[in-house]
């Protein structure tokens, strides 16, 4: 019996490096490390597409985003492949297109940009993103038989990606991930992300600059939570205008009713935010007593903003006043 476990053993050994080589791999990520809002920029990506034990696959690759980008602002997507003898995996710029709308990863069942998301998560980014997917044409037939076509088993794939950055000023980690087609995010294999990311700074465009790469300022204690709910919004003024103050209050708006809007303005012991210290604030609101809504409203939004106590500093969001969402678990 000893015996038998050794060789289950020596068997896992054997098994183990022939999981680990069947994959794809992003080797080398060229992207510039700042842009102007709006302006077109160049990136490529160097893939290593191993042995996938004679499953052709199409390339399907994720790029991820802020959240409020769009998909039009990718202009174009290609693919460059080299290093396989086998003719029909050579292509040279072959146009990538998005997948479909209703296309699914075969390993989890997930729309593909969905599984990008749960499988690769934001690498590192703080704020919301997304995953935006292409997927090659060509179907690449890799075959894990080295010993008789040594050429076969791996090759390379350059990624080609063409975009028009977006309009705020932002700092984030813009992110790359890929699979086949054929086996998706399989578990054997995806056990832990494997994509990749390069922070990219936008800046001179409007606003201030939004950074995802470090905790945003403003947060709610807890979490989830409904309008109807008594909730602390949070502030962490250490990176903001407000950092010597010696009082910061909390101001803002309120939509309700089919877009009926009510806003708090004044500073005062209504909207004075309690020091938490280490440069955190926060202060405890009933939205309906907070904005003195009528009876029977319904909530529908807020935003809000944080001031000192002569309103002579404010701090906002790009392009506004903090959106906090309704967060039902």
């Amino acid at each position: 019996m000893k015996l038998l476990k050794n060789y289950k053993f020596l068997l896992a050994i054997l098994v183990l490096p022939f999981i680990v080589a069947t994959c794809y791999t992003i080797e080398e990520i060229t992207q510039p490390a700042s842009a102007t809002p709006n302006s077109p920029i160049g990136v490529t990506v160097r893939i290593r597409l191993d042995a996938e034990t004679d499953s052709p696959s199409k390339l399907i690759f994720g790029i991820l985003v802020p959240a409020n980008w769009n998909s039009s602002q990718i202009a174009s997507m290609s693919v460059t492949t080299t290093g396989a003898n086998y003719p029909a995996n050579i292509v040279t710029n072959e146009a990538m297109t998005p997948v479909g709308p209703t296309e699914t990863d075969p390993a989890i069942g997930m729309l593909w940009s969905e599984a990008f998301q749960m499988k690769e998560g934001l690498l590192n980014n703080l704020r919301p993103m997304k995953w935006i997917v292409y997927k090659s044409s060509t179907t690449f037939a890799i075959h894990d038989h080295p010993e008789s076509n040594p050429g076969d088993k791996t090759m390379t794939a350059t990624v080609s990606i063409n975009l028009t950055t977006g309009a705020q000023n932002v700092k984030f980690f813009m992110g790359y991930a890929c699979c086949g087609s054929h086996e998706g995010f399989s578990g054997d294999r995806w056990g832990s992300p494997k994509g990749r990311a390069s922070v990219i700074t936008v800046t001179d465009g409007t606003g201030g600059l939004t950074d995802y790469t470090v905790p945003p300022p403003v947060s709610t204690v807890p979490q989830n939570f409904g309008w109807g709910d008594i909730f602390s919004v949070q502030f962490k003024e250490l990176q903001s205008a407000l950092r010597d103050a010696p009082k910061i209050y909390l101001l803002g708006t309120v939509t309700y009713d089919g877009g009926q809007t009510k806003t708090v303005n004044q500073t005062g012991a209504k909207t004075l935010m309690e020091n938490l210290g280490e440069g955190s604030w926060q202060r405890y609101i009933y939205l309906k007593d907070f904005f003195d809504l009528p009876a029977g409203a319904v909530v529908e939004g807020l935003s809000v903003y944080f001031a000192n106590e002569d309103k002579s500093i404010t701090v906002q969001d790009t392009g506004g006043e903090f959106v906090i969402e309704e967060a039902r678990e």
